[in-house]
Protein backbone atom coordinates (compact mmCIF):
# COMPACT_ATOMS: atom_id res chain seq x y z
CA UNK A 1 0.00 0.00 0.00
CA UNK A 2 1.41 3.33 -1.18
CA UNK A 3 -0.53 6.66 0.16
CA UNK A 4 2.02 8.88 -0.82
CA UNK A 5 1.54 10.82 -4.17
CA UNK A 6 3.67 10.34 -7.27
CA UNK A 7 4.38 14.87 -7.18
CA UNK A 8 5.89 16.60 -4.06
CA UNK A 9 4.25 19.46 -2.75
CA UNK A 10 6.44 22.51 -2.34
CA UNK A 11 5.65 25.14 0.46
CA UNK A 12 4.28 28.67 -0.38
CA UNK A 13 4.40 31.25 2.26
CA UNK A 14 1.62 33.90 1.84
CA UNK A 15 2.75 37.16 2.93
CA UNK A 16 -0.71 38.83 2.41
CA UNK A 17 -1.47 38.54 6.09
CA UNK A 18 2.46 39.51 6.84
CA UNK A 19 1.50 43.19 4.66
CA UNK A 20 -1.57 43.52 6.40
CA UNK A 21 -0.13 43.19 9.91
CA UNK A 22 3.04 45.44 8.71
CA UNK A 23 0.39 48.35 7.43
CA UNK A 24 -1.62 47.93 10.68
CA UNK A 25 1.08 48.75 13.28
CA UNK A 26 2.41 51.35 10.74
CA UNK A 27 -0.67 53.10 11.09
CA UNK A 28 -1.18 52.42 15.21
CA UNK A 29 2.10 53.93 15.58
CA UNK A 30 1.49 56.97 13.26
CA UNK A 31 -1.90 57.99 15.28
CA UNK A 32 -0.30 57.05 18.70
CA UNK A 33 3.00 58.86 18.54
CA UNK A 34 2.17 62.66 19.91
CA UNK A 35 3.94 65.13 17.68
CA UNK A 36 5.39 67.87 20.29
CA UNK A 37 5.48 71.32 18.42
CA UNK A 38 7.56 73.69 20.72
CA UNK A 39 7.66 77.22 18.54
CA UNK A 40 11.07 78.55 18.87
CA UNK A 41 12.24 82.17 18.99
CA UNK A 42 13.28 83.86 15.98
CA UNK A 43 16.89 85.77 16.76
CA UNK A 44 19.06 86.63 14.64
CA UNK A 45 22.45 86.77 16.97
CA UNK A 46 24.95 89.31 16.26
CA UNK A 47 28.04 87.84 14.40
CA UNK A 48 31.38 87.22 16.12
CA UNK A 49 34.95 86.23 14.82
CA UNK A 50 35.97 85.02 18.61
CA UNK A 51 32.90 83.13 19.33
CA UNK A 52 33.26 80.52 21.49
CA UNK A 53 31.02 77.09 22.07
CA UNK A 54 29.52 77.32 25.73
CA UNK A 55 27.37 74.77 26.71
CA UNK A 56 25.25 76.75 29.39
CA UNK A 57 23.15 75.38 31.94
CA UNK A 58 22.05 78.30 33.68
CA UNK A 59 19.56 80.93 33.37
CA UNK A 60 18.83 82.48 29.87
CA UNK A 61 17.48 85.53 28.51
CA UNK A 62 16.23 86.29 25.32
CA UNK A 63 15.33 89.54 24.17
CA UNK A 64 14.06 89.26 19.76
CA UNK A 65 14.18 92.27 17.84
CA UNK A 66 10.21 93.49 18.51
CA UNK A 67 11.78 94.08 22.34
CA UNK A 68 9.79 90.94 23.80
CA UNK A 69 11.39 89.65 26.69
CA UNK A 70 11.86 85.97 27.65
CA UNK A 71 13.31 84.41 31.05
CA UNK A 72 14.10 80.70 31.18
CA UNK A 73 11.60 80.25 28.23
CA UNK A 74 8.69 82.24 29.70
CA UNK A 75 7.76 85.45 27.99
CA UNK A 76 8.59 88.70 31.03
CA UNK A 77 7.89 92.39 30.90
CA UNK A 78 10.97 94.39 31.63
CA UNK A 79 9.59 95.53 35.12
CA UNK A 80 9.40 91.80 36.39
CA UNK A 81 12.32 90.95 34.65
CA UNK A 82 14.32 91.50 38.38
CA UNK A 83 11.64 89.79 40.46
CA UNK A 84 11.86 86.41 38.27
CA UNK A 85 15.60 86.46 37.96
CA UNK A 86 15.95 86.67 41.79
CA UNK A 87 13.83 83.30 42.11
CA UNK A 88 15.89 81.87 40.21
CA UNK A 89 18.12 79.29 42.28
CA UNK A 90 21.56 78.76 40.24
CA UNK A 91 23.23 82.50 39.65
CA UNK A 92 26.28 81.31 38.56
CA UNK A 93 25.93 82.31 34.35
CA UNK A 94 23.06 84.41 32.87
CA UNK A 95 23.02 84.10 29.32
CA UNK A 96 21.90 86.60 27.17
CA UNK A 97 21.41 86.00 23.94
CA UNK A 98 19.61 89.07 22.06
CA UNK A 99 18.38 89.76 18.06
CA UNK A 100 21.37 92.12 16.40
CA UNK A 101 18.81 94.92 15.78
CA UNK A 102 17.83 95.02 19.63
CA UNK A 103 19.28 98.97 20.83
CA UNK A 104 22.31 99.37 23.25
CA UNK A 105 20.35 100.88 26.00
CA UNK A 106 17.77 98.04 26.30
CA UNK A 107 20.56 95.19 26.58
CA UNK A 108 21.87 97.58 29.27
CA UNK A 109 19.16 98.03 31.08
CA UNK A 110 19.24 93.90 30.91
CA UNK A 111 22.49 93.65 32.14
CA UNK A 112 21.53 96.33 34.98
CA UNK A 113 18.89 94.20 36.23
CA UNK A 114 21.00 90.93 35.83
CA UNK A 115 23.77 92.59 38.12
CA UNK A 116 20.77 94.09 40.57
CA UNK A 117 19.41 90.45 41.21
CA UNK A 118 22.60 88.58 41.94
CA UNK A 119 23.75 87.53 38.84
CA UNK A 120 27.79 87.55 38.95
CA UNK A 121 29.01 86.44 35.29
CA UNK A 122 27.23 87.28 31.99
CA UNK A 123 27.68 85.47 28.63
CA UNK A 124 26.34 87.11 25.59
CA UNK A 125 25.51 84.78 23.04
CA UNK A 126 26.93 84.87 19.54
CA UNK A 127 26.83 83.79 16.50
CA UNK A 128 30.19 82.95 14.23
CA UNK A 129 31.06 84.74 11.10
CA UNK A 130 29.78 83.09 7.85
CA UNK A 131 31.72 83.43 4.82
CA UNK A 132 35.36 85.76 4.71
CA UNK A 133 35.77 87.69 7.26
CA UNK A 134 34.78 91.25 6.13
CA UNK A 135 37.62 93.57 5.34
CA UNK A 136 38.43 96.69 6.92
CA UNK A 137 39.45 99.91 5.21
CA UNK A 138 41.64 102.02 6.79
CA UNK A 139 40.38 105.70 7.55
CA UNK A 140 42.95 108.49 6.42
Amino acid sequence: MNFTSGGSLKPELNITPLIDVVLMLLIFFMISTSFVFQPGLMIRLPSSDSSEVSASQGAQVIVTADGQIYFDRIRTSIGELEENMRRFEDKSVLMLKADSTVTHGRIVEVMDRAKRAGFDRLAIATSPLSGEREQRREIQ
